[in-house]
């Protein structure tokens, strides 16, 4: 039974409820897989930047930062903020993409960047230069996701009654 999505409903779709899930699987597989990433660029820096965790494997150091358990007070624990917050990210983009509205998204990553931008003046670029790589990693999702998400519209529009 088709369930109409109401900011999709600008675009004159219908969208059932398996592409909802697949969508929303996407969205979680994507949120893992950059978490991956990230939680491995942050155990090269705390590899790096720590004298007394360079003996440590990197897998140790990076199942310590995926499960945010790291104890290190100085580069601090993300409690998966991050995280969450992507994965919010990566289920809004999407469909801000499809609807030609890319304003939001250039004021929420302003205002991203301004929130941290003094931090990022004191400290080292590492934890600048991981906040680039994973908004291009969510934004390069977005953009493969919006890919899919047309390519849904149009098998629905083409089989619509």
């Amino acid at each position: 039974m088709p369930v109409v999505l109401p900011l999709l409903q600008t675009i004159g779709s219908k969208v059932s409820v398996e592409c909802a899930w697949s969508y929303f699987g996407l969205v979680v597989g994507g949120t893992i897989l950059i978490r991956v990433i990230m939680c491995g660029l942050r155990a090269c820096e705390i590899r790096a930047c720590k004298e007394d965790r360079r003996s440590e494997s990197l897998s140790r150091t990076w199942w310590t930062v995926f499960l945010s358990r790291d104890s290190d007070a100085d580069l601090g624990k993300d409690f998966f903020a991050p995280t969450i917050t992507g994965s919010i990210e990566l289920a809004v983009f999407p469909l801000l993409i499809v609807l030609a509205t890319w304003s939001p998204i250039a004021w929420w990553l302003t205002i991203k960047t301004a929130v941290q931008w003094e931090r990022w003046k004191r400290a080292d670029r590492t934890s600048y230069n991981r906040f680039v790589v994973g908004n291009a990693l969510v934004i390069g999702a977005s953009v493969f996701l919006t890919h899919l998400i047309k390519i849904q519209l149009a098998f629905l529009q083409d089989f619509a009654p």
